[in-house]
């Protein structure tokens, strides 16, 4: 029997996203990779192919993990929940969090267009873009998901970059605590 290690795609995502959590994505490398699965970089090239589709494969499973967290039902309230669950994540997956972002900025601009169409918020990518679609099927007006989108984004920033230090409940308290910027959070939906 061998003791050499199982090398599969799951484990060097995970080992991935491990090299992503220390450093971020520039302290991500093959032979980082390696050497965390206690391999060489042979089987982490044949079975990943390019840093590029690794990165793909560790954007997608990052995005699993936001989404995940964005499901979560903290309080009951749907849209509060969502945000509440973007700002759990970014304060407990800052550099997962960061990689999200700055992958999807990569693609799109995060300028979010206050003209847009509610039901196609396509300036705002990925996650983000979900949390609006998901606000604005609730009933909430695109102004007013916006101004609760942007309140969230901002705690979630300062959540994740350690200068504001909060459990859940504090995280809860600040969102509902915003007052008219995420009225649509707290309240039943103003009329567009």
């Amino acid at each position: 029997m061998s003791d050499r290690p199982v090398i599969n795609i799951a484990s060097i995502i995970d080992a991935a996203l491990d090299l992503v959590r220390e450093g971020g994505w520039t302290g991500v490398s093959a032979r980082g990779i390696a050497a965390r699965l206690g391999t060489s970089t042979t089987p982490i090239y044949s079975i990943a192919g390019s840093m590029e589709s690794l990165k793909a494969e560790c954007l997608k499973s990052a995005r699993r993990r936001f989404e995940a967290s964005i499901r979560r039902p903290f309080t009951g309230k749907e849209a509060l929940d969502i945000a509440t669950g973007y700002v759990v994540f970014a304060r407990d997956e800052p550099r997962l969090f960061r990689f999200v972002l700055d992958c999807l900025s990569a693609e799109a601009s995060f300028a979010i267009d206050l003209g847009a169409d509610p039901e196609l918020p396509a300036a705002v990518p990925g996650p983000l873009e979900e949390i609006m679609k998901r606000l604005v099927a609730s009933g909430h007006c695109h102004d007013s998901a916006t101004r609760a989108l942007i309140f969230a984004h901002g705690l979630a920033c300062l959540a994740s970059s350690g200068l504001a230090a909060m459990d859940d409940a504090e995280i809860i308290r600040q969102l509902q605590a915003a007052g008219s910027a995420l009225r649509p959070l707290t309240e039943r939906p103003e009329p567009c």
